[in-house]
């Protein structure tokens, strides 16, 4: 015999449970504002400074380290 009530527990449980987190957040709360990324864009900033002061080798390591501490920056 089928059970709804059981059927509900299980997909409740596990397909609806994992992704209401994602539903809690704050509007304004974004994924993207991280520290990390907040520590790379400030990496990338020194980089382009220390790039236009032409200290290449700084440069190099700065936009190196940002982009380990937010790989996405590589891609844009």
């Amino acid at each position: 015999m089928f059970h709804l009530h059981k059927f509900c527990a299980v997909f409740l449980s596990f397909y609806l449970l994992p992704v209401l987190p994602v539903f809690a957040q704050a509007p304004d709360a974004s994924p993207y504002l991280t520290k990390n990324r907040m520590a790379a864009l400030q990496a990338l900033k020194a980089g382009k400074a220390a790039e236009a002061a032409g200290d290449f080798d700084k440069a190099g390591t700065l936009y190196e380290k940002a982009i380990r501490l937010h790989p996405n920056f590589d891609k844009a």
